[in-house]
């Protein structure tokens, strides 16, 4: 299988590195998820506990195998390197445990933002290769909770717009890119609000494995995934109410399933000038 080609290249690399000051090496991507296919690359993450300075370079412990770097930078919590592997494109991120600590904090302080929800996500659905307890414990904690569900529909709600409004002053003028720029936005804030109400993490700001992830939630109205892809790949005044419709009734679960939650301004905004005027 194409996902175990990604699993036993991650092995190899891993075998070949020194893990001593790791506390979990994760493969993340299409390869944990069990959807990868020829062109994915392979995920590795390498969470270590020595934050000091920017960590070294991958490439002098890989030059055995035949890796090839293609390119590598530091980035704000470590380095981030991408080598070609027996044909394969592997990322390797080398991160601060502490980046986990500090997404916890903010957790627990019932507030998050889109750049730690990629990072959940990534362990929520990780294969750990070095660290399994540790991975786990991370799970654990990382949960989304009520208080951030709450913060969530604060964060989101306000981005909801009438698409049917957005459709007559933008696709129906040939404005089609200033379609897809408003559209997209308002459509991803929905489904962010849609895993705020299963109190699951849905990367909305990176939203590469959409379908995957909404897919795997229980509650969600039904024909989602069809409404929302209607409305931005065959634009009409239908398909356009349609998703709008599935906006409404998603507004309706977070007041089902979220205590507290305020959705009176993005219902106003979904539905002003969602009626053209006779």
């Amino acid at each position: 299988m194409v996902e175990g080609q990604g699993i036993a290249i991650a092995r190899r690399i891993v075998s070949m590195l020194d893990t001593s000051n790791c506390d979990m090496a994760l493969v993340t991507g299409s390869t944990a998820r069990g959807i990868r296919d020829q062109s994915s690359d392979v995920d590795l993450y390498l969470y270590r506990t020595d934050a000091v300075g920017v960590p070294g370079s991958m490439q002098p412990s890989l030059a055995a195998s035949g890796a090839l770097l293609v390119f590598g930078h530091p980035t704000s919590t470590g380095r981030f390197e991408k080598f070609q592997v027996d044909g394969s494109y592997v990322d390797i991120e080398q991160v601060a445990v502490e980046v986990l600590d500090a997404i916890a904090g903010r957790i627990e302080a019932g507030m998050v933002d889109a750049g730690d929800i990629k990072t959940i996500v990534g362990v929520r659905d990780a294969i750990a290769l070095v660290g399994a307890e540790t991975l786990r414990t991370w799970q654990d904690r990382l949960i989304l909770t009520d208080e951030v569900a709450i913060s969530e529909v604060r964060r989101l709600a306000g981005r909801i717009l009438p698409l049917r409004a957005l459709y007559d002053l933008t696709w129906a003028r040939s404005d089609e890119i200033s379609y897809f720029a408003r559209v997209s936005p308002v459509l991803l804030a929905g489904l962010g609000l849609l895993g705020a109400v299963n109190r699951q993490w849905v990367t909305t700001d990176d939203p590469k494995w959409l379908p995957w992830q909404i897919e795997r939630l229980e509650v969600k109205p039904p024909g989602l995934l069809d409404g929302f892809r209607a409305a931005l790949t065959a634009p009409t005044e239908q398909s356009t109410g349609v998703a709008s419709g599935l906006l409404s009734d998603i507004l309706d679960l977070v007041d089902d399933h979220i205590g507290e939650a305020d959705t009176r301004l993005a219902r106003f905004a979904l539905h002003l000038g969602a009626t053209p005027p006779s």
